[in-house]
């Protein structure tokens, strides 16, 4: 059963559910042999993770506020914010705060993408199911161009579907891997 009513396995911790697979630059990265990932699963999908995402989230989300603060305070001399009231002055200083502290986040969150990616790159060229995988995420990178170029919810919820059976191919390939270790023990 999905953890927090994730429609993605629990393998992912959640992570999944406000972050899109790794697709940028997939046909130059599918040029190239993958390297070995440089961590397991247990350093990608970890409670510091999960909490770099929704700090990341909650920093989009005060962004967002204190443009429109930002806007709004042309009117008054002071804002509220957090429980404390700033001179209208300062919110440009709290806004290049938030977003220098959003890009190092966004960095960060995109390594980890791209180290995922690697991750199961790795474990499906192990399993003899690298072009099986490369056709899923292929498949999603081409859902999610549609998306971009047209709207709907007909190419919305293909987009979604592509993604969910990119996760539940990776998360099959998981349980395979944890299957044959085990058997490799007995």
């Amino acid at each position: 059963m999905p953890k927090n009513n994730s429609p993605y396995s629990d393998l992912y911790k959640g992570y999944f559910d406000a972050r899109e697979p790794y697709i940028k630059n997939l046909e130059e990265i599918y040029q190239k042999p993958l390297p070995i990932p440089c961590c397991g699963l247990e350093e990608l999908f970890n409670d510091h993770s999960l909490q770099e995402q929704v700090q990341f989230q909650a920093i989009q989300e005060e962004l967002d506020y204190l443009k429109q603060v930002c806007v709004a305070a042309q009117d008054s001399g002071t804002i509220e914010h957090g429980g404390q009231a700033y001179a209208k002055e300062q919110v440009p200083v709290l806004i290049q705060e938030r977003e220098r502290k959003a890009k190092q986040l966004a960095v960060t969150l995109e390594t980890r993408d791209l180290d995922i990616f690697k991750y199961f790159h790795f474990v499906a060229a192990r399993r003899d199911k690298l072009d099986l995988l490369k056709e899923k995420y292929l498949h999603y990178y081409k859902s999610c161009q549609d998306l971009a170029l047209r709207s709907g919810n007909a190419i919305q919820d293909c987009c979604q579907k592509a993604k969910k059976e990119l996760l539940d191919f990776q998360s099959n390939l998981e349980e395979e891997r944890k299957i044959a270790i085990l058997n490799a023990y007995q």
